[in-house]
């Protein structure tokens, strides 16, 4: 028998790590923190994801808050909507991914610094395609450094976020 080449040990071992990322080696949305806050539901058989951007803040607008007025950011106000802003000595990007639910991150990505923006549920960085969850955690891109999230809620035409 014959010693494979190095063409059939890179195709093979492509093949088993293709099949190892789609099959059941893989890690799908629930166990990576990435979530669609468009399916109000968990997937058949999963759970929920872990960060729940509506969820409550019960000291919203208290003590370490500041706010983002939704006149001064109108595309904030619609959902899907996002703005950049600096609170507190912070440089963030604000996001509404489901109505009345609000998400801040710091905007700096964790790559090489570029301003990431709100996208369609994730925030991305423009300069060399980092994207990052709701959450703030790296899902692709030439980093998997998490940029920082920061607790965001609504109220009365204002977005507060907790940056202190």
């Amino acid at each position: 028998m014959s010693e494979p080449t190095r063409r059939v040990v890179l195709r093979d071992g492509a093949l088993v790590v293709l099949g190892a990322l789609t099959g059941c080696g893989g890690r799908g949305a629930a166990e990576t923190g990435a979530s669609d806050v468009a399916a109000d539901t968990a997937p058949p058989g999963g759970t929920a994801p872990a960060f729940d951007p509506c969820a409550a803040q019960p000291d919203a607008g208290g003590a370490g808050w500041q706010a983002v007025s939704l006149t001064d950011h109108p595309a904030l106000a619609a959902v899907g909507g996002g703005a950049q802003v600096d609170l507190g000595g912070r440089r963030l990007a604000l996001g509404q991914p489901a109505a009345g639910c609000f998400v801040a991150v710091d905007r700096v990505c964790s790559h090489e610094g570029c301003d990431t923006t709100y996208d369609g549920g994730r925030f991305v960085c423009p300069c060399h395609g980092a994207v990052f969850d709701l959450d703030g955690a790296a899902i692709s891109g030439p980093t998997s450094v998490p940029v920082e999230s920061f607790p965001a809620a609504a109220g009365d035409g204002v977005v507060w976020v907790r940056v202190g």
